[in-house]
């Protein structure tokens, strides 16, 4: 426990600028103090930890300096001691800390007690509503936020298992669904010949392993099952409820007890062969006896001995059916490295292949062809080579300095592979689609090129000084810490263009960002302000001369730091948001447009809409205007969107609308119905049990399983008929106006049939009806669309097509779309740099030394003459800052909390832009005028409704990404989204699903893509920072169907956008701010509860040195390659490293040249911060830092995997390289840290 106290008081005062006296009035507790401090020694926040005598945190409380309020949490231990009740976070007030023994009290004004929670473990009491406590803050007695939604239950309840010794068998509080908190399980058990199946490996060699399968049931029951050797290696992961069922048998051996898992279908259960032995059945979800059949309904059983001490191992067996399907299987070495991978579909297999020191030397893939690599002796990646450019005799190349940082890369012309020595110098050849880095110094010759004012740059050493290819080169200067304060960029065919920055003194946020600051002409700069208090953005101007200056949008915020409302163009627009318990957001502003039910009372919104989730998914119902729910639809309990209603000024006669939507088992899409609700029946049991002899035609049906028990017979006849049938709601009516039904799905996620209706015209509504074709040999790839509808006027759905329409290269980038004369070429990044017509050049495009567009070029559709040309000039985030128009400045995007929309030079004019909650533009507006000017509903999967648009000049539309009219795709940074199919033309960089041009997850009501790499669930990114701000233990990070969640227990998936903002519940978390990244925290979990650290690795860490280290780690590379982060400080996510999982260049970490004109922001708010690219020297730093701390199963996994992820990098060629200096920095400083860690236990063992 000492050991433990130094390591708490270390993380604290790492945080801390300073720490001196403040009155605690109950010094005789067990207590830690922190307080934050600015630069001016101004406090900005403080904190007191209460713990009882064993050390165990009891109650967190944190002063919030905006509202001078004392935020508190507590956690309640059970009678054996164990965390059992963590409430949500509540003011009690202002003044000195002080323990509050009575922060939760009953409905009788008493302390909440063990009685309270444990009399009846499952339904604790509820809590009481006096002023200062717990229940006040989510009551409807709530008079400081009107709109903080309430629960008699704020607080989530531990329901641990008496069968598993310290496992929780449930989570309940919160508010219910339907009477009831769902509940998501998770069990694992001794796997026996499920994997040496035919529908697996089909090979019997996996009978000699010792396997542990592992089922999770999410809320909805849906379940899928994991299987993993004893190393913790992932084998093997299926869905579970298939058609065809296989016999299994299972011996208990001498633990004398055996795990069974029944899935669901008919006669799933398990007999026991129990060789003279007294048995026990046990329900493992109910915890109560029952008896071994055949015609026990799905769940998870434990079968015991019942004297264990006289029981002879093996001598009991168990024999259970399992049925399940759709399996992704990997294969393993010797030594534990991934050497193929194989699909769900037709098990389409991957092949990896390594070197003597663990390093990927080829891949195979059935959608990317092939890849060979090699490496320097430190390591560091110098050649690789694709089935593509082993046509073209091409190789991918990267060159390093003496310290081993990447100077250049590229593509070498070169006719054998084989024969490169990565040791030697390059060979001749023809080079091209170079990437140049420059780091320390510039020669006084090339400084004196740059504009008069920027010849003489800062702090370069050790920093990156220039990077260019060529289309442009970019110059760099930095402050004392490492900020930039200017960037020069020479752009082919526009000339140097500059950005400079400026910080506040305090708190190191960007104040002022200004373009061109010495061109009249072209000057266009960004001003914000910030709240002194909290830090939080409060205005955004900007100015074309640095003395007249616009204010676009202003905001302000909810106590717990979300966004409350954003009120544009001095308040044209108002736009208000709601957020539910759960910090969904549940509304933006009012769908039917008027101020007597908007939140903000505007009398002119131009766009509204609630979204809804289940039937009790906000519960006030005091609130100043109302924020509706319905019963309608078929609830979600998962997070998913179950409908949608919406209003948009003079769209649609029938405002507002509503889409229903309704998914399948994997969270995909089946279907949306427009302004016709889905519905289940009522009279519709969840479970259906049948076990007698059916003497008259019987129709069963259930929302979740039917089971036919022994006893059961039928005898079928032309006039006694038996059916059986799960119902788990309506299917959408596919002769509706705008309905989208019948859409359908292989294995791997592909789409096989989609119908999509317009409005009725002409006594008509069709417009597609969608039958998906693939290739035989890949059945990814798309090989035409045939629509028994055809083309449609006045629609921009797709036609039919015939024979093999659509033609891929070597390495699965679309290169031909037969029936509309479409012909795409690719770099070697794999972005699309040249797009024809009937061999007519239609459109080029061309990137800077980022790999962002930097130029486009439009052609005639006839003799393909250039008709015009557009230059994006990029911050450091990599979006437009402005826009030239065959060479003359045209526009530039106004940037707060997100992109607001963009300000026209020629008029001096600003186009607003409104979005809903993917950031889909919804609506747009000029300054001056409240009316619409061009407005857009959309499809799932983004295309525009017929006759629901007006049509405008605003370039950008779905997603908030730009929509080409030359192509009328979507343009995301690495790849085209074509939104009349819901597919993508080419390959995933970041390979997140089995088929790599599965679009938004299948799941495009609650997703985004923000830039054609990784799919986000809303919120996702956020959700864990945010839960544990909000008092609640989001739990492990689990993945589902290529689905991140948190198992909170009680709901699924968390996802949540509330966040304490700077206010920070220092028991629950600790948050690690390094220098380098001055205001962005990473957030870590508390030492004392080991349980929170299952989120750095599969298995909890064996005890606080073993958790200490896993934080490190994170601290090291996590932070720097695996958090995305808001400028505020208030929400992070981890991302995809964790659980072996790899990274992507787009959520691959924090970007090393923040530009805060866009203050780490996209167009839509789930965002972040615009990440680095990661190069090699970021793995090779992980590899050092971590050696030896890695015990877990998945580290030979993890390792492998991070060499295909550093290969893909290398193709890419998108180097940040910034991020080496910062990296160290950071490094150091927390070499610092574990040193002084390290020494402590040392001296305590």
């Amino acid at each position: 426990m000492k050991n433990l106290r130094k390591i708490v008081t270390l993380f604290i005062l790492l945080i801390t600028n300073g720490i001196v006296a403040q009155t605690v009035t109950d010094t005789d507790k067990n207590l830690v103090y922190s307080a934050v401090y600015d630069i001016n020694g101004a406090k900005k926040g403080a904190g007191v930890s209460y713990f009882d005598l064993l050390g165990k945190a009891t109650q967190t409380q944190s002063w919030d300096l905006k509202t001078n309020k004392i935020w508190t949490t507590q956690v309640l231990y059970d009678s054996e001691g164990r965390p059992a009740l963590n409430t949500l976070s509540a003011p009690i007030g202002s003044g000195n800390f002080q323990f509050k023994p009575d922060f939760i009290k009953n409905s009788s004004g008493a302390a909440y007690n063990s009685f309270d929670f444990e009399s009846v473990p499952n339904s604790p009491s509820a809590v009481g509503s006096q002023l200062n406590s717990l229940g006040w803050y989510y009551s409807n007695s709530n008079t400081s936020e009107s709109y903080q939604d309430v629960t008699s239950y704020p607080f989530s309840r531990t329901i641990y298992s008496k069968l598993i010794p310290g496992a929780v068998l449930k989570t309940v509080g919160g508010n219910k669904i339907n009477g009831e908190w769902p509940q998501a399980y998770t069990f694992s058990m001794q796997a026996s010949k499920e994997l040496s199946q035919s529908v697996a490996f089909g090979d019997v060699k996996y009978d000699n392993y010792k396997i542990m399968k592992v089922v999770n049931r999410d809320v909805h029951g849906v379940e899928n099952v994991m299987f993993m050797d004893t190393d913790g290696k992932t084998l093997a992961s299926a869905r579970c409820g298939g058609t065809i069922s296989r016999t299994m048998s299972l011996k208990i051996g001498e633990q004398g007890y055996a795990d069974i898992h029944v899935p669901s279908g008919s006669n799933m259960g398990f007999t026991v062969s129990t060789g003279g032995y007294a048995i026990t059945t046990y329900n493992l979800i109910t915890e109560t006896t029952v008896s071994p059949s055949t015609g026990l309904p799905y769940g998870f059983y434990r079968v015991s001995v019942n004297n264990p001490d006289s029981y002879i191992k093996n001598s009991i067996t168990v024999t259970y059916k399992e049925n399940y399907y759709d399996y992704a299987l990997n294969e393993y070495d010797e030594i534990g490295r991934l050497v193929a991978s194989y699909q769900p579909l037709n098990k389409l297999k991957t092949e990896y292949q390594y070197n003597t020191l663990g390093q990927l030397v080829y891949t195979k893939s059935p959608d990317e062809g092939e890849a060979w690599f090699k490496y320097r002796r430190d390591g560091q990646i110098r050649y690789s080579q694709n089935s593509k450019q082993v046509l073209l005799n091409e190789v991918s190349y990267t060159n390093y300095d003496s310290y081993a940082r990447p100077i250049e890369s590229g593509v070498l012309s070169v006719s054998n592979f084989s024969s490169l020595n990565p040791e030697t110098a390059l060979p001749a050849g023809t080079k091209k689609e170079q990437q140049l880095t420059t780091y320390d110094a510039l020669s006084t010759t090339e400084l004196n090129t740059l504009p008069s004012n920027y010849r003489t740059p800062s702090f370069l050493a050790g920093n990156v000084a220039k990077t260019s290819n060529d289309q442009t080169t970019t110059y760099y200067s930095y402050d004392i810490y490492g900020r930039v304060k200017w960037m020069v960029q020479n752009i082919n065919g526009l000339g140097f263009k500059t950005i400079d920055y400026v910080y506040d003194v305090v708190s190191g946020q960007v104040t002022t960002v200004d373009y061109q600051k010495s061109i009249a002409a072209e000057r266009f700069i960004h001003r914000y302000t910030y709240n002194s208090q909290d830090n939080n953005l409060i205005k955004v101007e900007t100015s074309t001369n640095g003395s007249a200056y616009t204010t676009h949008a202003e905001y302000n915020y909810y106590e717990t730091g979300a966004l409350k409302r954003t009120a544009l163009a001095g308040g044209i627009q108002g736009i208000d948001y709601v957020y539910n318990l759960s910090g969904q957001l549940k509304s933006i502003n009012h769908p039917s447009l008027s101020a007597s039910n908007d939140p903000g009372g505007d009398t002119n919104d131009i766009f509204g809409m609630n979204m809804h989730y289940n039937s009790n998914d906000y519960s006030r119902t005091n609130t100043p205007k109302p924020i509706p729910s319905t019963n309608n639809g078929l609830d979600q309990l998962n997070g998913n969107i179950k409908a949608i209603t919406w209003g948009t000024q003079n769209l649609g006669t029938s405002n507002p609308d509503t889409y229903y939507y309704k998914y399948n088992r994997n969270n995909w899409l089946e279907g949306a119905s427009f302004n016709q609700s889905l519905e289940v029946d009522p009279s519709i049991l969840a479970a259906e049990t049948r076990q007698a002899t059916v003497t008259s035609s019987e129709t069963v049906e259930a929302t979740q399983s039917i089971v036919l028990k022994n006893g059961f017979y039928v005898k079928g006849t032309s006039s006694l008929t038996f059916t059986a049938k799960i119902n788990a709601g309506d299917n959408v009516n596919g002769n509706l106006d705008y309905n989208v039904s019948n859409i359908t799905y292989d294995a791997n996620g592909n789409i096989k049939s989609l119908k999509r209706n317009k409005n009725m015209a002409s006594g008509s509504n069709a417009m597609d009806n969608l039958s998906y074709v693939y290739k035989t040999d890949k059945p990814n790839q798309l090989l035409r669309v045939d629509d028994a509808i055809g083309q449609v006027s006045g629609a921009e759905d797709i036609e039919d097509q015939n024979g093999d329409n659509y033609m891929y290269n070597a390495i699965g980038q679309m290169t031909n779309d037969v029936s509309e004369g479409i012909l795409y070429e690719y770099n070697t990044s794999g972005l699309v740099t040249k797009v024809s017509k009937n061999n007519v050049t239609l459109i080029t495009f061309f990137y800077n030394d980022k790999g962002y567009r930097v130029k486009k070029t439009s052609h005639n559709t006839t003799n393909g003459n250039v008709l015009f040309t557009e230059h994006y000039v990029r911050d450091a985030s990599g979006n437009p800052i402005a826009i030239y128009y065959n060479g003359a400045v045209k526009e530039h995007a106004v940037y707060g909390a997100n992109r607001h929309g963009v300000f026209n030079r020629t008029d001096a004019s600003t186009t607003y832009e409104l979005t809903d909650h993917l950031g889909n533009v919804r609506a747009v507006f000029k300054n001056g005028n409240a009316n619409a000017i061009a407005a857009t509903d959309y499809y799932p999967f983004g295309m525009s409704m017929p006759n629901r648009n007006i049509l405008g000049d605003y370039r950008y539309a779905f997603q908030g990404q730009e929509k080409d009219k030359e192509t009328g795709k979507e343009a995301f940074q690495l790849r085209l989204w074509d939104s009349r199919i819901g597919r993508w033309l080419t390959t995933d960089p970041a390979g997140q699903y089995s088929s790599p041009y599965l679009g938004m997850g299948n799941d495009p009501i609650n997703s985004v893509d923000p830039d054609g790499g990784w799919k986000w669930k809303i919120f996702a990114n956020w959700a864990r920072n945010s839960a544990i701000n909000a008092g609640l233990d989001p739990g492990e990070l689990y993945k589902i169907n290529g689905e991140w969640g948190f198992n909170t227990g009680s709901g699924g998936e968390v996802f949540n956008t509330r966040a304490g903002g700077l206010q920070f519940e220092t028991s629950v978390a600790f948050n690690y701010t390094s220098a380098w990244k001055n205001s962005i925290p990473a957030q870590i979990a508390p030492l004392t509860g080991i349980n929170y650290f299952q989120m750095w690795r599969q298995a909890s860490p064996e005890n606080n040195w073993d958790a200490i280290k896993h934080i490190g780690t994170e601290l090291t590379f996590g932070t720097f390659d695996n958090i995305k982060v808001l400028l505020t400080g208030s929400h992070f996510g981890n991302g995809p490293w964790l659980k072996g999982s790899i990274p992507n260049n787009s959520d691959s970490g924090v970007e090393g040249l923040v530009s805060v004109a866009t203050l780490g922001y996209s167009s839509t708010y789930t965002k972040g911060l615009k990440v680095m690219k990661s190069n090699p020297f970021g793995w090779n730093s992980f590899s050092k830092v971590t050696k030896g701390w890695f015990k877990g199963p998945n580290h030979a996994t993890l390792r492998s995997k991070a060499y295909q992820e550093l290969m893909r990098q290398h193709n890419l060629k998108s180097y940040n390289n910034n991020a080496v200096k910062q990296f160290n920095e950071f490094k150091s400083e927390l070499d610092r840290v574990m040193q002084t860690i390290i020494q402590d236990n040392k001296q305590q063992d």
